[in-house]
């Protein structure tokens, strides 16, 4: 979704009841928003760090879903190794760090 203004950036959205979080993905707007895909504003950043805060908060429900999934995996066969869930937490920390 394009925001054209501050004011149609800062809509806000209830919580989902039961995970206490709005849904990811989550995405940075041009005013250092983290909103979901569909506008609704879930946090602002501001000052110096503001860019890199905003990428590390967007990039929190791939990085809870890549971790979840590997903890899962353990659990479940701890003797195990699942490339993929490791790659997918790899690209969520890079994605974090600004590296993707």
């Amino acid at each position: 979704m394009s925001l054209t203004t501050e004011d149609d950036a800062v809509k806000q959205q209830p919580m989902i009841h039961g995970a206490q979080i709005t849904p990811g993905p989550w995405h940075v707007n041009e005013f250092n928003q983290i909103v979901d895909e569909t506008g609704y504003l879930v946090h602002t950043c501001a000052g110096g760090s503001a860019d890199a805060d905003a990428r590390l908060i967007a990039t929190a429900p791939a990085l809870l879903a890549a971790l979840e999934a590997l903890i899962e995996q353990q659990d479940a066969a701890p003797d195990a190794y699942d490339t993929t869930r490791w790659e997918t937490a790899r690209s969520a920390i890079a994605t974090a760090r600004g590296e993707s």
